[in-house]
């Protein structure tokens, strides 16, 4: 599956989701911006931790053999 559609796919089951959870829409709007903020923390770890990782790549390449 590709990026496009697996991303469409995940959209529509997260609505899909929401719809059938009966949950008010106050909740769900509590639930959602708790969840954002906790993937907002995960791609930051993620961001530093590749740019972590290219900087030892590109170190190594510089080492003389």
């Amino acid at each position: 599956m590709g990026i496009n559609t697996a991303t469409k796919k995940f959209r529509d089951d997260v609505l899909e989701l929401i719809n059938k959870s009966g949950l008010p829409i106050c909740i769900v709007e509590l639930v959602l911006s708790s969840t954002l903020g906790a993937v907002q923390q995960k791609l930051a770890i993620d961001l530093q931790t590749e740019a972590e990782s290219e900087v030892a790549k590109d170190a190594e390449s510089i080492q003389p053999d």
